[in-house]
């Protein structure tokens, strides 16, 4: 799990709907928020992941950068 308050990117299924999104993960029971939205621990949360630094980016591209 990403550190309390800590902001990232979610997966959810929301209205039927597959959404990524930012949220920041409140920590604690395991709530998250995104927007006015509260997500309960594990309620359609498919998935969450750091958001990447402009160094990471970079660094990820650097091949592409070159050309």
């Amino acid at each position: 799990m990403p550190s309390e308050w800590q902001s990232v990117f979610i997966l959810l299924i929301e209205k039927n709907d597959i959404k990524v999104t930012e949220a920041i993960y409140i920590g604690g029971n395991g709530t998250w928020v995104y927007g006015d939205t509260l997500i309960p621990y594990n309620k359609n949360l498919l998935a969450w992941m750091p958001i990447p630094s402009f160094k990471d980016i970079l660094q990820a591209n650097k091949d592409v950068l070159k050309q």
